[in-house]
């Protein structure tokens, strides 16, 4: 049986070896979450820019639309004003029921496709309008798709972190621990000591760490906030 000198030693290795390891393990899975919440700005940008792309398209398409229509309008004018000449000059007058019915099948082809232009505007911008909702919402949920892997993957690391502590300590404990704190009169007493001993020490060690990855936590939702503040927007 060791001395106790030489099993608080080794009970101290052993501690301090389940925390480095835990310690790597936290470390490794914040170095994961952080490289998944880092590429957010970036993924709403795109997604902002291509929702700015298809309204900017929206409203191109439907401005041609518009001066078509208002180019057939003059084309039914000028059509108008040659079948009014034309009337005159064969010595019919405005009142002649052929010249009524050709002046009216002009008005009526004109207004048709002026309206078909207008209509056909307006359906092509409201399309590339939900295309530019959709690019928007996409982003959006793939924002919080990202965000709750980055915490699910910062979870599981806590986990197993705790998980190594815990372990760790309890190995150490198990054997040197006796030797060190002494033997206690019964089994449920000495798995009691380890218990309690295992558990103040994990303590310690996860609430250093929680403090140092919620500071860490809070300064990048203060700058992800500001930005989405802002619009999306970097200027």
């Amino acid at each position: 049986m060791a001395d106790p000198l030489t099993s608080a030693a080794m009970l101290g290795l052993g501690v301090a070896g389940s925390a480095v390891s835990a310690g790597t393990t936290l470390m490794s899975g914040n170095a994961q979450a952080d490289a998944l919440n880092s590429g957010r700005f970036a993924q709403l940008l795109a997604g902002k820019n291509r929702q700015t792309e298809l309204e900017q398209a929206a409203n191109t398409t439907l401005a041609a639309s518009q001066r078509q229509a208002m180019e057939a309008s003059r084309n039914k004018e000028m059509m108008l004003s040659k079948a009014r000449a034309a009337a005159g000059a064969s010595g019919g007058g405005a009142m002649d029921t052929s010249v009524i019915n050709t002046m009216a099948g002009v008005e009526q082809m004109g207004e048709f496709q002026k309206a078909m232009l207008l209509f056909g505007g307006l359906d092509r911008a409201a399309g590339l309008r939900y295309e530019a909702d959709n690019a928007w919402k996409e982003a959006v949920n793939n924002d919080a798709a990202t965000q709750y892997q980055a915490g699910m993957t910062r979870y599981k690391a806590k986990t197993d972190a705790i998980g190594t502590i815990l372990g760790g300590v309890g190995t150490a404990f198990g054997k040197y621990g006796g030797e060190v704190f002494g033997t206690p009169k019964s089994a449920v007493e000495a798995s009691d000591a380890r218990a309690k001993a295992t558990q103040a020490y994990a303590d310690r060690n996860y609430q250093q760490m929680q403090r140092e990855i919620e500071r860490k936590q809070a300064e990048s939702d203060r700058a992800w906030r500001a930005w989405v503040n802002k619009g999306g927007s970097w200027g």
